[in-house]
């Protein structure tokens, strides 16, 4: 007799895909595969009447099975969406949009990037143009992008060290108005040579010769490369170079042809403004010294948090380095927001593999939580609860994760924009949310589903603890005032931010990390309206 084969507990998979109709099986395809960081999954939970008949001896009468349910945990690495080939797309709903609207989500996407000149402002509002949406705070956690000043330089200095704005240019009205902010100098244009084969993961490039900027022993590395092909337009940092061609350190968006554009471009700190001479200082020295033919602009970027439709008015939660004025450019970038409903729920069905056996659920919704932990990649984790639909013998399907974009880990690069109330400079260690959702299982006579009863939704932050004349968090927990929590995870362009706009805070609590003294808060998120208690935007 042969022996039995093992079957391997880490060949598993899951296939998630929204129902048409609920309760109704929407047979799911590898297409449909969900990229797992951990997984756990009871097949059948039972609910049982206990047969306690009368007999004449002892011992168990038995069970009678009344009803059973599936549920399945699944935890993922957040990132924003992507295209085919994974590359962050912004606009783009994400591979795990599935498991988002069946918790009781709904989703928005913005494809176009919406642009305009500042119709008025202050040191922390852009009002934007008469056109802009007319939806109360359908921006709100999205990043907007100002440029304070824009032109070619005047000069520039040896040492690399400073450049002089254009003459022409009146954007500075301060000294200092612009320490802090960012210096991006666009070196030179142009057209791309032929590309042939260069298409390792969409992170190579192959320029041409450029006097003074562009030869094949010339050091690129950590300028920037702008690259525009078709409609799309990527920046991304330059790793390293070999002759001429340059390996990038994120793909690009789609890959790049003879009749792709480029330029080159540098980004420093500004260390000082000057009225008088126009001079800008930057803390560290350029690769390339300005000149009169070098582009300038003064990027900065700002996490808008309440946002007026009727007057266009965008608030934003860290003031601007200079007041906006009338027609300053902005842009805000193509974005996907996620906001909770309490009608119109969608369901999922689940296909679970395991190796050589399938099990199918069916009517599914669940509840997720959060977690951005320093040093550690973010991740959401979704409980599902479905009605156990099949078990059958079957083999593992094509393994297709192809549209799942790379996450990137909480630190400081990546981890910015900690916003609570007035208080803008937040130091944290660690982020958690809860949905909150309450998602039940009812069997009776005329009806069997899964639902979600009801939510509340939680959470909590650890900072480094401010003094009181920084920011009174024990008076704001006494006085139970609601007040704006946000935050934002990586880049522009693979960005996820997560707002709130009346949350209450509760039971401050005192801990040490690495000798820093660290207070943890509790968060509720209290609706004033449906939809009202969180959003989540992927920009």
């Amino acid at each position: 007799m042969s022996l039995p084969t093992p079957r391997l507990n880490r060949k598993r998979f899951v296939l998630v895909k929204q129902e048409g109709t609920i309760g109704t099986d929407s047979s799911p395809t590898s297409a449909n595969g969900i990229y797992l960081e951990s997984l756990t999954v009871k097949k059948m939970e039972t609910k049982a009447i206990d047969r306690n008949s009368i007999r004449p001896f002892l011992g168990s009468g038995g069970k009678i099975i009344s009803s059973y349910e599936g549920s399945i945990e699944m935890e993922i690495a957040l990132a924003i969406g992507g295209d085919a080939n994974g590359v962050p797309t912004p606009g783009t709903v994400p591979a795990w949009d599935v498991l988002m609207t069946g918790c009781g989500v709904a989703q928005y996407a913005s494809t176009q990037a919406i642009s305009g000149n500042a119709a008025a402002g202050t040191s922390n509002t852009l009002t934007l143009e008469a056109g802009s949406s007319s939806t109360n705070d359908i921006f709100c956690g999205t990043s907007v992008l100002v440029s304070l000043a824009s032109n070619t330089c005047a000069s520039g200095t040896a040492d690399k060290l400073s450049f002089t704005l254009a003459t022409a240019d009146t954007s500075l009205v301060e000294n200092d108005e612009l320490v802090g902010g960012i210096a991006r100098l666009t070196h030179t244009s142009g057209t791309l040579p032929a590309q042939p084969g260069v298409t390792v993961m969409n992170k190579q490039v192959i320029l041409q010769v450029v006097a003074n900027y562009i030869n094949k022993t010339m050091d690129l590395t950590g300028c920037f490369l702008r690259v525009t092909t078709g409609s799309k337009t990527d920046i991304r940092k330059i790793a390293s170079k070999s002759g001429l061609t340059v390996t990038l350190d994120k793909k690009l968006s789609a890959l790049p042809t003879s009749s792709s554009t480029y330029s080159l471009i540098e980004e420093r700190k500004i260390k000082s403004s000057t009225v008088a001479t126009k001079v800008i200082e930057l803390t560290t020295a350029l690769q390339f010294a300005a000149a009169t033919t070098t582009l300038y602009s003064i990027p900065e970027r700002r996490l808008i948090i309440n946002y007026d439709g009727s007057t266009k008015i965008a608030t934003v939660g860290k003031p601007f380095s200079k007041t906006i004025t009338t027609g300053i450019p902005y842009v805000i970038n193509p974005f996907v927001r996620y906001y909770p409903i309490s009608t119109a729920f969608k369901t999922n069905t689940i296909y679970y593999y395991e190796d050589g056996a399938l099990h199918t659920f069916t009517g599914a919704m669940g509840t997720f939580t959060m977690d951005f932990s320093t040093g550690q990649l973010p991740t959401a984790k979704f409980t599902y609860t479905g009605i156990v639909d099949r078990y059958e013998d079957a083999s593992l399907p094509t393994y297709d994760v192809s549209k799942w974009v790379e996450p990137v880990p909480v630190n400081f690069e990546n981890t910015k924009d900690l916003i609570i109330g007035d208080y803008a400079n937040t130091v944290t260690d660690k982020i958690s949310f809860d949905a909150g959702n309450e998602v039940v299982h009812t069997n009776c006579p005329g009806f069997e589903a899964v639902y979600i009863k009801d939510r509340a939704v939680k959470g909590s932050v650890g900072i480094w603890a401010p003094k009181q004349s920084e920011m009174d968090f024990y008076e704001l927990v006494k006085t139970g005032r609601k007040t704006v929590f946000a935050f934002t995870h990586g880049p522009i362009g693979n960005q996820i931010a997560l707002f709130a706009q009346s949350v209450q805070l509760s039971n401050p609590s005192d801990s040490e990390k690495d000798g820093v003294q660290m207070l943890s808060l509790d968060l509720s998120m209290v609706p004033t309206s449906d939809g009202g208690d969180w959003q989540m935007v992927l920009q």
